[in-house]
């Protein structure tokens, strides 16, 4: 650990004492895909060796060198930056450097889509800071219906990428998922097998986002379902199918409960038959 420690100094001390590869790094993290051929290289080399040094404390975590308390602390400031669409962008071509293991972690952070949680804010390329009590204030005067627009388009993103655990990213750690009135799913791991076997049974699932309404017992998320039935033991019928989900939403910005509704006898008869 003391090892990790002097090497995560080094790096940052890169940061520090170079303006120019300082100016490099926060222009990637808003625009990876802007930056020229050699800025690019120039960030890919820094970032590569900072998501490095990530990877060796989350793997120290696993064999217990590193604490939880501690390991929180690092988990926050990965998932701080990973927020930044630069570096997203960045991780989209530079993924396989990385361990499936290690990659997954990463995934599971930009699935669930939260936005920097530091001061750092970016305005034309350039770092302004900004106090957390600041940026509080501005997000306070934020339309809440299309934050919870562009949190619904998220989540229905995640239900077309035939990766069950970017949906249940979008849950709290007990949060549930229930399909006409059936039992809840509890839990992430429960939620990503009930995604599953949705992804399973259309591999071509698209999943679009109608529109987002309130509703006195919570947030309505309307939904509409495509996808030809060529799972295993499929019928190779197309279903369109749509609904929503009656979602509560707890403190941190994840759902706690969904209960989602769609016409059964519709979507069994589509199976058979196919869309009309």
């Amino acid at each position: 650990m003391n090892a990790l420690t002097v090497q995560w100094g080094d790096l940052t001390c890169a940061l520090h004492d170079s303006a120019e590869l300082s100016a490099i790094f926060l222009r990637g993290a808003k625009s990876f895909a802007d930056l020229d051929p050699v800025s690019k290289l120039r960030f890919s080399s820094f970032f590569n060796r900072f998501l490095n040094h990530f990877e060796a404390m989350y793997f120290a975590h696993g064999d217990g060198l590193l604490s939880t308390s501690a390991w929180g602390k690092i988990d926050r400031t990965l998932s701080d930056l990973i927020a930044y669409p630069g570096i997203q962008q960045w991780w989209e071509e530079r993924r396989h450097w990385h361990t499936e293991e290690f990659g997954r972690v990463v995934d599971v952070i930009i699935a669930k889509g939260d936005e920097p949680k530091s001061s750092w804010r970016f305005t034309d390329g350039l770092l302004n800071l900004q106090s957390t009590r600041d940026r509080h204030a501005a997000d306070t005067h934020m339309n809440s219906l299309a934050g919870l627009t562009k949190f619904a388009t998220r989540y229905a993103e995640a239900w077309c990428s035939q990766n069950p655990e970017s949906v249940a990213a979008f849950y709290a750690e007990s949060g549930s998922l229930s399909v006409n009135d059936g039992p809840p799913a509890v839990g992430r791991a429960a939620i990503a097998e009930e995604a599953r076997g949705f992804m399973t049974t259309f591999p071509d699932m698209i999943v679009t986002m109608d529109k987002v309404s309130r509703d006195p017992d919570g947030t309505k998320f309307h939904w509409t379902l495509t996808g030809t039935n060529t799972g295993p033991g499929g019928t190779g019928k197309r279903v369109r199918i749509s609904g929503y989900e009656l979602w509560k939403i707890d403190n941190d910005g994840l759902i706690a409960e969904s209960k989602g509704h769609f016409d059964a006898a519709e979507y069994e008869r589509q199976l058979r038959e196919g869309v009309n």
